[in-house]
């Protein structure tokens, strides 16, 4: 439930709110059911049950309806599952659902802001930018000092992110989210001041990014810490 695109609003709503949740413009089982007359000039389109499944659509007049259907239906195909065995991932209905179009102060993105969780305490802040022209990732601490590493995408030191000004709360919320889990990535976007949910991740570049330097993964290894065998017998 925690990692189907759909489901998770739910969850998410009723543990920070629903104003913090993205806007559904429908749901669907197969990419001919969508009904493309009721949907805005501009939405995105997602599958459900992977990553990468994603169709942002800027002018419907302009949509090329055959590529957006080819590629969703590859994607509802596809159990994302068998690609790096995310356990998660494995029985989430496929689905397709169409969220409201939206940008932040640029205008042409929404930068991600990724919070690395650790039994509900915030350690780290990955920020994505550029992810549709050149994908750039920053890492900040949580009072928002860049740090010089890169973890998969390169970081760009010449491209200070600003703190967000509802930082405070955004944390706040990723402790809600995170609160008695191992690890979970809990992701926001910031537009006009407000705070709306992205995703929960568990398992980042599915546990294969690469850390430069390497110390830096070393350090967040060190902040795991996961529940002994005899634990885990005595909650089953």
């Amino acid at each position: 439930m925690m990692a189907d695109k759909y489901a998770v609003k739910k969850y998410v709503a009723d543990k920070i709110g629903k104003e913090h949740i993205i806007p559904t413009l429908g749901v669907w089982d197969r990419f001919d059911d969508i009904d493309f007359d009721q949907l805005p000039d501009q939405f995105v389109l997602k599958c459900t049950h992977d990553s990468g499944g994603l169709i942002i659509c800027k002018d419907k007049a302009n949509l090329n309806v055959r590529a957006a259907r080819k590629k969703i239906n590859r994607c509802l195909r596809c159990n994302y599952y068998w690609r790096g065995r995310e356990w998660q991932y494995k029985n989430i209905k496929p689905r397709i659902i169409a969220e409201q179009y939206m940008t932040d102060e640029s205008g042409t993105e929404l930068k991600d802001y990724k919070i690395f969780n650790f039994d509900g305490i915030p350690k780290l802040i990955q920020v994505d930018y550029g992810r549709f022209v050149e994908h750039r990732r920053n890492l900040y601490t949580t009072d928002w000092r860049y740090i010089n590493a890169s973890f998969e995408y390169p970081t760009d030191p010449a491209q200070q992110i600003d703190r967000p000004k509802q930082l405070d709360k955004m944390l706040e919320l990723a402790c809600t989210l995170s609160a008695g889990i191992p690890h979970v990535r809990t992701d926001f976007y910031c537009i006009d001041d407000r705070i709306y949910f992205g995703e929960l991740t568990f398992y980042p570049e599915g546990g294969f990014g690469r850390f430069y330097p390497e110390k830096l993964g070393e350090e967040m290894g060190r902040w795991l810490k996961m529940p002994s065998l005899e634990e885990t017998s005595h909650d089953q």
